[in-house]
């Protein structure tokens, strides 16, 4: 069975039932991300209630000088973005690079921070918008799904013997 990659970045919003609340940070984070990527990267964006009362923020990103494209969803203290490609490339390199590292660290910088967690759709299915990115961080470390993301170490690994742990964590320097 395939895995999506997603790339979670903490922020400070927590609001999750307040549709209002959460409008204001989509648009405070709209206008961070066309300050660094150009007006029009946030192409289409949806603010609204989902079937339980929650707020439902969506967002699609278009950067021209990107060849991806990110969808964003706000969660419970964090961004949760999806870059449409499999878990597995995240431990594939390119000649000693992690590509996938850029475009993450881009977007903690874009979202004013300097680390990721990098998870797939499996364990997010384990967990919904509402419970806080600390908690989640918890279980998969109390699960034992959880490493840091160590580039040295894993290029020392042949690429089917690297792991794949639930959640990396990645911090930029």
């Amino acid at each position: 069975m395939a895995a999506d990659l997603y790339i979670l970045v903490r922020n400070d919003f927590h609001e999750i039932n307040d549709l209002a609340q959460a409008k204001m940070y989509a648009e405070r984070t709209i206008k961070c991300i066309e300050e660094h990527l150009g007006e029009g990267a946030v192409t289409h964006c949806v603010c609204d209630n989902d079937l339980d009362g929650r707020a439902d923020v969506y967002m699609e990103i278009d950067s021209k000088d990107q060849e991806d494209w990110l969808f964003l969803t706000l969660g419970n203290g964090y961004w949760k973005g999806c870059i449409g490609i499999h878990y597995k490339a995240l431990v594939d390199d390119c000649k000693g690079v992690f590509p996938l590292r850029n475009e993450a660290r881009l977007l903690a910088n874009i979202l004013g921070q300097n680390e990721v967690w990098y998870t797939n759709d499996m364990a997010m299915d384990q967990f919904d918008e509402t419970i806080s990115l600390n908690d989640f961080i918890a279980e998969e470390k109390k699960q034992g799904y959880y490493a840091e993301f160590n580039a040295e170490e894993l290029l020392k690994l042949p690429l089917r013997e690297r792991p794949l742990y639930s959640v990396y964590h990645d911090k930029f320097e």
